[in-house]
């Protein structure tokens, strides 16, 4: 049976989602390929990750993007690549296309309606669409939207790393939607699109109930948590046109996002049916996957404990994505009577003592916080695989 799965080629599996990719295909029972450059060896995060992979069947293939004679030996041994690369490195994918299925993430640079705002970000994705479809060669086109890590932490603040407790900003009107996925999803998704004829030559978006959500929303949801209005500040599409335009590159490139999603909802405002396209938890829908239900953000940090993390998430199937029928495990209340989330957060998390201790001990063990909330410090640590004895006795 093992024989018969499809040869996959990641490229960039030492990222956070290349890393995920990875192991989904490995857990498939994908015969798995990974092209790593020789930079990433000397990288101790990044060399706990391949060696957790390498551990797991992955072969790995020292080379780049740029090592052509490398690369092509690499496309002869597998049928389908997976490029995972940073959006700096799109226009290095120009010489996979001689021999790709691609997967591709983020949202639709066909349907995104920023105009000259992103420096070319997303004309130079859709440049690569169209000379994979001008060779004639098979792709799927993966749109994921907006990873969890990215903008929900602050709740659409720039610039903040924790949610507001007094005042928000609210871009447009508030009432455009935005989609959040969690990396592993994306990852188990994607491979399911391996061999599945229903995807060829097709965009899967993923556009999952219980992750599309509204500034409004959003907001809504987070004064619930914390039993607190928040006074409501209102930009304006021309306020915020204006400040992307002030900023200087890259550094404006959240504003930019913020305004494709939540401004002009260029993830949200078409049908994905009378586009084509397909919807990957229709697809899939024996797939679990990550949400943010208003009910199981309650009850998964014990009630109104104000941890400061609003990506809190629980694993829900399609068929239970309503607050009633949510499935999850709740973790125990981490807040003793009388203190505060706050508190906790800070003595955990976001103290000077508690990013010295982290980076102290979880660094050498290719656990580097920097600035992630506890939970997935925690689930980190959780899924690190030891290399030796003795890495395995300190974790």
């Amino acid at each position: 049976m093992e024989s018969n799965k499809s040869k996959i080629l990641i490229i960039g599996v030492s990222g956070r989602l290349g890393f995920e990719l990875a192991k989904a295909s490995l857990n498939s029972s994908h015969p798995t390929f990974g092209l790593v450059r020789d930079s990433a060896f000397s990288d101790t995060h990044k060399s706990l990750k391949l060696h957790t992979l390498s551990e797991a069947g992955l072969t790995l293939i020292k080379g780049s993007l740029q090592d052509e004679d490398i690369l092509l030996e690499a496309l002869k041994q597998v049928d389908i690549v997976i490029c995972a690369v940073s959006s700096k490195q799109v226009h290095e994918q120009k010489i996979l296309i001689s021999a790709i299925k691609r997967a591709e993430f983020g949202a639709d640079p066909d349907r995104t309606q920023v105009s000259d705002l992103d420096h070319n970000f997303y004309s130079r994705k859709s440049e690569i669409r169209r000379i994979i479809e001008a060779e004639g060669i098979p792709y799927t086109y993966v749109c994921c939207n907006l990873f969890t890590s990215v903008l929900l932490p602050s709740l659409v603040q720039p610039g903040r790393k924790a949610p507001p407790r007094d005042e928000v900003s609210i871009f447009g009107d508030g009432t455009a939607k935005a989609v959040f996925m969690n990396e592993n999803d994306v990852a188990a998704f994607v491979i399911n699109t391996v061999n599945d004829a229903r995807t060829l030559n097709k965009v899967v978006y993923m556009r999952p109930r219980g992750n599309v959500y509204s500034m409004n929303e959003l907001v809504g949801i987070w004064e619930g948590k914390i039993g607190k209005k928040l006074k409501k500040i209102y930009i304006t599409e021309d306020e915020l046109l204006k400040k992307i335009r002030e900023t200087p590159y890259p550094e404006n490139m959240e504003l930019v996002f913020i305004y494709s999603a939540f401004v002009k909802g260029d993830q949200t405002y078409f049908s994905i049916e009378s586009s084509g396209g397909l919807e990957g938890t229709q697809l899939y829908p024996q797939i679990t996957y990550t949400t943010g239900l208003n009910t199981c953000m309650y009850d998964l940090v014990g009630g109104n404990d104000h941890t400061g993390d609003l990506s809190a998430i629980v694993k829900c199937s399609d068929e239970e994505s309503t607050p009633t029928k949510a499935s999850f495990s709740v973790i125990p209340k981490l807040v003793p009577t009388g203190l505060t989330g706050d508190t906790i957060f800070h003595v955990f998390c976001e103290g000077e003592t508690a990013k010295y201790i982290w980076n102290y001990f979880g660094a050498p063990m290719g656990n580097k916080p920097g600035d992630w909330n506890i939970r997935r410090i925690l689930r980190q640590w959780g899924e690190f695989k030891p290399v030796n004895n003795i890495h395995r006795l300190c974790l």
